[in-house]
């Protein structure tokens, strides 16, 4: 009679995990061995090699999975068990936001929900000052989204956006020629802009020094005379 050993392994688990996330279940047996988990309720994966598995749970609470290897001989291991909590995702939402449509370089106050158990993170295509814990100023040059991501303590996390749109209404341009002739077209010299600026001065002065022109208001222009 052979008298075969039992087989061997080992398993271990994160001590917590979030709602519907994979968990990594490290585990160790000889090769040619079967490895069967008791999951608790949680739905394991694993690769086509058998060399890396997963348990993903729908719920909360704390989870027993159990192991049991089988040689190749038919011999069965004593059971291994290890425990992992499983903890809900916080929620985030962006609660207001004082404009979604700006001019390029402008800034917006975002707010977010708030909970004083989660640490906040802003991130996207802004520059950020952090006025609380889960509002912001943040100032766009390109129009796209504003995020943040909520996290508690077990590493779960929460995401939520908001889309704001930016244009080019500060752009100022001067044109270098126009022609006073009273046509109606390009008669008079101002400068061109969508009136979303406040014009301080604007001061013409001909090849001798002289001013020929001054305004404060950007709709006139000099008509050359």
């Amino acid at each position: 009679v052979r008298v075969h050993p039992l087989p061997s392994g080992y398993f271990e688990m994160p001590p917590y995990a979030c709602v519907n996330e994979e968990v990594l279940v490290k585990s160790t047996a000889d090769n040619g061995n079967t490895l069967t988990f008791a999951t608790n309720g949680g739905i394991l994966t694993t690769t086509e090699e058998r060399k890396q598995y997963n348990i993903k749970w729908s719920n909360t609470g704390s989870k027993i999975v159990a192991l049991v290897i089988k040689s190749q001989y038919g011999c069965l291991s004593p059971v291994y068990y290890d425990t992992i909590s499983i903890y809900d995702k916080p929620t985030v939402k962006i609660e207001n936001i004082d404009k979604v449509m700006i001019c390029v370089g402008d800034t917006v106050s975002v707010k977010a929900s708030y909970s004083e158990d989660l640490l906040y993170t802003w991130y996207g295509d802004a520059i950020f000052q952090i006025r609380d814990k889960n509002v912001v100023l943040a100032t766009k040059r390109t129009t796209g989204h504003l995020f943040v991501k909520a996290n508690n303590i077990y590493g779960c996390s929460a995401t939520d956006s908001v889309y704001v749109s930016t244009e080019n209404c500060c752009d100022v341009a001067i044109p270098d020629a126009f022609s006073p002739n009273g046509d109606g077209r390009n008669d008079v010299f101002r400068i061109i802009s969508q009136g979303n600026q406040q014009l301080k001065q604007f001061i013409i002065i001909n090849r001798r020094g002289q001013k020929v022109f001054q305004t404060t208001d950007q709709t006139k222009g000099w008509d050359g005379r």
